[in-house]
């Protein structure tokens, strides 16, 4: 028999055997983060920028939704997690909600640092004998055991007036724009005069050379040498063939000199003499700070 001579076919329409119009069935889409299945597209801060219905508004508070993040800033933030929690016990679950995606899908990331060499996992067990929460302990040997990749020279010059004492920065701050407030002056950059350097040994010939940009003069009777070093970690991030991230961590070592001036003599441009004790306002590199901590500290007491 003909399938088109049924019962439940009329020439080319179909009519359901029930009798009833044939509906596509759609998924009611919630967008709460964390339920399985389902994407959020928006966060709180933008709730009111979206039409929710009225199932939405009677069934979940704004306070449960939270901002996305891709899954390579997803992972990053995953690991920063674990290191902020330095082996506590925490339940897979609550760091689903955390992150505002499924169990499946923080499983996979956690997954995803275990095979990668960034995190392990480590079972506990109660005095009975049960297991409970697992602890995920990070892996020193992305910040540890790294080569210093870069090293920079940075010049401190100071000198006092009236009682105050004063450090040359490199700016482009331009007064005549802040006067007539085109710009205010915390977008423009200060930072120290530097240089890159590839040796210690060339420090001191480095130094003369900035000195000559800063002043068009040589100052090497006020040179008073290396007074601080820091050394810090610098994460960046590589992309292998299949387009993954992987965070990368190098080293970078800054070498603080000292010229200490008898008096505030005219700089050139592109340079200015600020406050000392207003300087960390100004600069805003951690690096940096921390050498003109230990000047205060222990250089000028």
């Amino acid at each position: 028999m003909s399938i088109l001579k049924t019962k439940y076919f009329s020439g080319w329409g179909y009519t359901n055997p029930k009798g009833k119009d044939r509906k596509i069935k759609k998924l009611k889409r919630t967008y709460i983060k964390g339920k399985r299945g389902v994407k959020l597209y928006y966060d709180s801060a933008h709730y009111d920028e979206y039409e929710i219905d009225d199932d939405y508004d009677g069934e979940y508070e704004k306070d449960e939704v939270r901002k996305v993040f891709r899954k390579s800033i997803r992972r990053e933030k995953l690991w920063n997690y674990f290191k902020y929690l330095e082996g506590r016990k925490i339940a897979v679950e609550n760091l689903a909600i955390k992150f505002g995606v499924t169990e499946r899908t923080i499983q996979n990331d956690v997954k995803f640092l275990i095979d990668g060499g960034y995190i392990e996992r480590q079972t506990n067990k109660t005095t009975k004998g049960k297991q409970t929460k697992n602890s995920y302990i990070t892996i020193k040997q992305y910040e540890s055991n790294v080569l210093v990749k870069n090293s920079y020279l940075q010049v401190i010059y100071l000198a006092q007036k009236d009682n105050k004492w004063y450090v040359i920065a490199r700016t482009d701050y331009d007064e005549s724009k802040v006067k007539y407030k085109v710009r205010n002056i915390k977008d423009f950059t200060f930072n120290l005069p530097h240089k890159e350097v590839y040796s210690k040994n060339n420090i001191e010939k480095l130094s003369i050379e900035i000195t000559g940009k800063v002043f068009s003069k040589n100052l090497q009777d006020k040179y008073q040498g290396i007074i601080f070093d820091h050394l810090s970690k610098h994460r960046y991030y590589k992309i292998d063939d299949y387009l993954h991230t992987k965070p990368k961590f190098k080293k970078i070592k800054c070498y603080f000199v000292l010229y200490k001036l008898d008096e505030v003599i005219p700089c050139n441009k592109r340079f200015r003499w600020i406050k000392l004790s207003i300087a960390p306002k100004r600069i805003r590199d951690f690096k940096t700070n921390k050498g003109l901590h230990y000047v205060k500290k222990n250089i000028l007491g």
